[in-house]
C-alpha cells in the first residue's frame, strides 16, 4: 500500500496575526529556568517559594474540594460568582463607584480583563498610554489590537 501525503491547506489569517509574537515573560521564564543562581523574577506574580502559606492552603484545602464541592473544579458562571458580585456591589454602594449588576465585569484574571478593554476601547491607530516601565503583556496586547503607546514614565 502506497500513502500519499498532501499538504494541508493554510488557514488565512487576520492581519492582526501577522504582528503577533509570544509572550516576553514566557520566552525570560523559559531562559531563567536554566539559571543555577538566585534570580529574582519582577516580570511576573512569582511569588518566593517561603511565602506561599503552604501548610495553610493544605489545612483548608479538604473543605474546598471535599465531596460537597465538586464545583471547586468547574467553571464558573461567566458574569462571575453570584456572592462576590453581590459583595462587590455592596462595597461600592453609597460610593462615587458605585454601579448595577449590567454594569459589573468580573474577569478571570487581569490579562482578560487587559485584552477586554482593548476589544472594546481601541481601534487600529489610537493612542494607547502605558506607564514606564509596564508590564510587557499590557503592551502586547493594546499592540495585538494595532494602537500606539504612548509610554509615560512613572516613578
Amino acid at each position: 500500500m502506497t500513502v500519499t501525503r498532501t499538504s494541508r491547506p493554510t488557514l488565512p489569517l487576520a492581519d492582526r496575526a501577522a504582528g503577533l509574537v509570544g509572550s516576553v515573560i514566557d520566552s525570560s521564564t523559559s531562559l531563567l529556568a536554566g539559571q543555577t543562581h538566585d534570580v529574582v523574577r519582577l516580570a511576573m506574580g512569582s511569588p518566593a517559594r517561603e511565602a506561599i502559606p503552604a501548610a495553610a492552603l493544605a489545612e483548608v484545602a479538604p473543605e474546598a474540594i471535599g465531596a460537597g464541592a465538586a464545583d471547586a473544579f468547574d467553571y464558573a458562571a461567566t458574569e462571575g460568582d453570584p456572592a462576590l458580585r453581590e459583595a462587590l456591589l455592596e462595597m461600592l454602594e453609597g460610593t462615587s463607584d458605585a454601579t448595577t449588576p449590567e454594569r459589573l465585569t468580573i474577569t478571570a484574571g487581569g490579562m482578560q480583563g487587559l485584552d477586554l478593554a482593548n476589544k472594546l476601547f481601541t481601534d487600529p491607530g489610537d493612542l494607547v498610554a502605558v506607564e514606564s516601565p509596564t508590564y510587557t503583556n499590557a503592551s502586547a496586547t493594546a499592540l495585538s489590537y494595532r494602537a500606539r503607546l504612548l509610554e509615560v514614565p512613572v516613578d
